[in-house]
């Protein structure tokens, strides 16, 4: 018994040995070369399984013991189950080819020591209820006991032996062995697990730190040396890491070098960590910059971590910020008016002609009182409902009569307004408010004879209104009616130049400034305005300067000219459409004449080709050149039959035509000119296109001309080769109104097309070209086909870059087919 307690001690001994460095490989590598794979370690423990199994102690022959449920004990409890389940198959393996009386013991002893320590790892290893040397000792023992249990499948007398000389000893000592292994694996992993956090920690910062968005610096605050710089860093200030590191802050911030230590000491300190200053570039560049600093130790140094953010853009605006907030209160403190801000219902500011309107004498009186604390009872809700507007929906008020009330409540007559602002970072308003109640005693004075003055413009049937400071201050009705307003307060206080067109403001002001200061008479001339539905309308329009209220101001008077120069413009057109339909019944003469006398001769250049193709004597290049000479014909047929078929004007018969054949009789025309200019045309068709009650001809002449003119602009653009010389065409069916409409889109992408120029694209002899190109006919007169089949010619366009012509036809126009 003596020999085999040494042998069982000497065992364990071991495998202690073995296993601390096991560990001890198993730690170094996975923090070396990271996380080793499960098959790799418990193949390595399999191995080591196998070398203890090789050198037992032999009870007898067949017989043996070794420290294997040891191993597989500890391997369970600190390694995963793939390592724990692969150490123990190579075991068995192994324990298999060693044969022997004590097989089948063997391999149970390693199964059964795999499931119990399976189990206890996953139920019991954690619990809190026993020490930690306890709650080992307690699984090493059942194990062992285990061990024990499964000598019973050797032979009885064999099995009673064993367990006669080895039980106690085994009980007594693997427990414990398996306790110390334990013990020292557990610290083992807990250092590793340290070391692991430490490792990603470093791994974390290195990864924080090494960015290229945000500027960091480690700064020695001893000397302010730089002892680290980030990618950031580099970018921002234009220098090579090396270069920075070689540097103090002395050299890159524009402060002294004793001045620096002292912001660096209060840093360092935790004193202060957001400074502010300036730094310069490698490129002498001054910044403006913001840091935000603290202490950090590194490899037992403190130093000072600082974040660096560039806020030149934000100085200058808080600068230009200021500049305005000055320039605000210097303007305001010497307006006239009354003016106050409101922040929260409340007084924010009130300049000196407010504290006066209010007859306080201090701005600590006002500040922070309640708005409708002076406002009269009678107006708080509508005051009400105008701070909701300002402050919520951000709408401007117009003038209005209103009552306040002084510091001694005293009645104040004034007219404000307000306008929505921003003050001190808060949506407000600012109001400005002037007394009326001399102007208020004035008009009354006037009240009669304004009466007067109302009861004869009032009835005059033409249009007739004041112009007083840049607004309407008087409209009879006839002028109500002109601008389509239907209530004097749609117009009333509204600028004059509201209504006209942005090219004629200038004209107007300076107009009404003659009325005004020269006392001059303006006399009768045409004016295009504009109605409040934005209609223009046209007009013959005067002014006499007068007083109204007091005031100088401008009596105009307006003749609408609406419906005359609308009649003056079509009998233009229709005059343009005789003209050019004569021009083109001529040019479809001459057209058809030349078609005509062309198709004679080309028949018989088809003809003789053809017998020359058919002769018995012609070998293969003889036919070859025949069938070309076919092909070319049949080619220049096509183009003379297209010919003939534009030159065929209709009078006024119309009848269901395919678009797509008047697109590719149209191209059938043009295309060589196309290839010739190297442009790129490309044509979109929709299949199954409804047929077109249509004047084909007519058509034709409209994508004609929106062709040339695509072309035209793509050879201003690009006099040679670009591979943006392209026209495309598109044709497809669009449903719109509950009918059907076929839509012709023609894109170039040439010079554009201005919005002075795109005002008048469609007016009679209005060209951009030379005169030797264009007559500026085409698009009026396409334009004047389009409306006639009740269709729409319509434009998109960005200058510099495309333009669109979009032509819309109704597939049924409600014509009759005759």
């Amino acid at each position: 018994m003596e020999i085999g307690v040494y042998i069982g001690l000497l065992k364990n001994i071991e495998l202690l040995m073995i296993v601390i460095i096991l560990y001890q490989l198993n730690s170094y590598l996975g923090l070396k070369f990271g996380q080793i794979h499960p098959l790799f370690k418990g193949s390595v423990i399999g191995l080591i399984g196998m070398f203890i199994m090789s050198f037992p102690y032999v009870f007898q022959d067949g017989l043996v013991f070794d420290a294997r449920s040891t191993l597989i004990a500890s391997v369970a409890l600190f390694f995963s189950t793939p390592t724990l389940l692969i150490s123990s198959t190579i075991m068995i393996i192994f324990r298999y080819f060693m044969g022997g009386v004590g097989l089948l013991t063997g391999i149970l002893v390693i199964t059964v020591t795999t499931l119990i320590g399976l189990l206890w790892k996953r139920y019991c290893l954690n619990s809190k209820a026993l020490p930690f040397w306890l709650n080992v000792y307690l699984y090493g023992l059942l194990v062992h006991a285990a061990m024990m249990l499964t000598m019973y499948t050797l032979p009885a007398p064999l099995a009673q032996n064993v367990i006669s000389i080895l039980g106690i000893p085994v009980l007594l000592l693997y427990p414990v062995v398996t306790v110390i292994i334990s013990i020292f694996l557990l610290i083992q992993k807990k250092y590793d697990e340290s070391f692991e956090l430490i490792n990603d920690a470093q791994q974390m910062y290195s990864s924080l730190f090494n960015n290229q968005h945000t500027v960091m610096l480690v700064i020695d605050p001893q000397d302010g040396q730089i002892v680290d710089a980030n990618p950031a860093a580099m970018n921002f200030y234009g220098w090579t890491k090396d270069e920075l590191l070689n540097k103090k802050m002395s050299e890159i911030n524009t402060l002294n070098s004793e001045q620096i230590k002292i912001e660096m000491e209060k840093a360092r300190q935790s004193n202060k960590s957001r400074f502010k200053f300036k730094h310069r570039k490698a490129n002498g560049e001054i910044i403006d910059v913001e840091i935000f600093s603290g202490p950090i130790s590194i490899d037992k140094r403190q130093l000072l971590y600082s974040i660096v953010v560039d806020i030149s853009a934000r100085v200058v605006a808080e600068a230009e910020m200021k500049r305005n907030m000055d320039l605000f209160r210097t303007v305001v403190e010497n307006e006239p008016d009354a003016i106050f801000i409101q922040l929260e219902r409340r007084f924010a500011y009130l300049n000196p002609a407010a504290l006066t309107l209010f007859r306080a004498h201090d701005e600590s009186e006002m500040i922070g009182m309640r708005i409708l604390d002076r406002v009269h009872p009678d107006f708080h809700d509508e005051v009400k409902d105008t701070m909701t507007d300002i402050n919520i929906n951000r709408i401007q008020t117009q003038p209005k009569h209103r009552i306040y009330l002084t510091i001694n409540n005293e009645h104040l007559d004034v007219e404000s307004f307000a306008v929505p602002i921003v003050f001190n970072g808060q949506n407000g308003a600012m109001v400005i408010a002037r007394d009326i109640s001399s102007k208020l005693d004035a008009m009354r004075a006037l009240k009669r004879s304004e009466s007067n003055f109302r009861s004869v413009v009032k009835n005059v049937p033409i249009p007739i209104f004041i112009h007083q400071n840049g607004r309407f201050a008087f409209m009879n009705p006839a002028a109500l009616t002109f601008f389509g307003a239907s209530l004097d307060d749609d117009l009333i206080n509204m600028p004059l130049t509201r209504f006209v067109p942005d090219q004629d403001v200038e004209d107007i002001i300076q107009n009404m400034n003659r009325v005004y200061v020269d006392k001059t008479e303006i006399p009768l001339h045409q004016r295009q305005f504009i109605r409040m539905d934005g209609k223009p309308i046209y007009s013959e329009v005067g002014a006499v300067p007068i007083s109204y209220d007091g005031v100088d101001s401008a009596m105009v008077f307006a003749r609408d000219l609406t419906i005359q120069l609308e009649m003056q413009r079509r009998q233009m057109e229709l005059e343009m459409h005789i003209q050019q339909k004569q021009r083109l019944e001529s040019i479809g003469t001459l057209a058809g004449g030349v078609a005509h006398e062309i198709n004679n001769p080309i028949n018989g250049i088809m003809n003789y080709a053809q017998l020359i193709v058919e002769s018995e004597n012609a070998d293969s290049k003889i036919e070859n050149y025949g069938n070309s000479i076919i092909r070319e014909s049949n080619r220049i047929s096509d183009i003379v039959r297209s010919l003939l078929q534009f030159s065929r004007f209709e009078k006024s018969a119309h009848s269901y035509s395919s678009m797509i054949d008047i697109i590719d009789h149209s191209l059938s025309l043009i295309k060589i000119i196309f290839i010739k200019d190297q442009i790129d045309l490309r044509v979109t068709l929709e299949e199954d296109l409804p047929n077109l009650k249509c004047r084909s001809q007519q058509i034709q002449q409209v994508f004609m001309n929106l062709m040339t003119n695509a072309r035209d602009a793509l050879n201003d653009k690009y006099p040679g080769y670009d591979e943006n010389k392209i026209i495309e065409v598109n044709v497809k069916q669009k449903f719109h109104d509950n009918r059907r409409w076929i839509c012709l889109s023609v894109k170039d992408f040439g010079m554009g097309i201005s919005e002075e120029v795109r005002n008048r694209l469609f007016e009679p002899f209005y060209s951009t070209k030379p005169k030797d190109k264009g007559t500026g006919l085409g698009l009026a007169i396409s334009f004047g086909i389009v409306a006639d089949h009740h269709g729409t010619i319509d434009i998109d366009t960005v200058e510099g870059e495309y333009s669109v012509f979009t032509v819309m036809l109704p597939v049924d126009n409600d014509w009759h087919l005759m």
